[in-house]
């Protein structure tokens, strides 16, 4: 869960890396082609790209098919669309779970609490 008393947010969290397989039919279908080569090359990288997707879906509080699909079909690639609607994604790790944050600015600090 992330909480903003100042704006709004859309976060996510990717655990673990799916099977190269799902990811490679995930990426095909889904990641323009900068993004696709950068799986290829690097496909631990796949949790990242797909977690700042989520992250942005959810931000702009659409369901995640739908944000995928408003992407596909404009043509606009995954840093374009940040551009476009001016919106910055933090990634960081907590408690070894990769998290990815998503802002419509840059913040210096981000204050984690959860129960001890």
């Amino acid at each position: 869960c992330a909480l903003s008393d100042s704006e709004e947010v859309g976060v996510d969290i990717e655990a673990a890396l799916p099977p190269e397989d799902r990811a490679k039919k995930i990426s095909e279908r889904f990641f323009d082609d900068a993004d696709k080569k950068a799986v290829k090359e690097d496909p631990p990288c796949f949790s990242r790209l797909w977690s700042e997707k989520e992250a942005k879906a959810k931000f702009f509080g659409m369901d995640l098919s739908n944000f995928l699909e408003s992407e596909r079909n404009s043509g606009v690639s995954n840093k374009n669309i940040q551009k476009r609607h001016n919106v910055a994604i933090h990634r960081f790790t907590f408690c070894n779970i990769p998290v990815t944050l998503c802002t419509k600015r840059d913040f210096s600090t981000i204050i984690f609490t959860y129960p001890t």
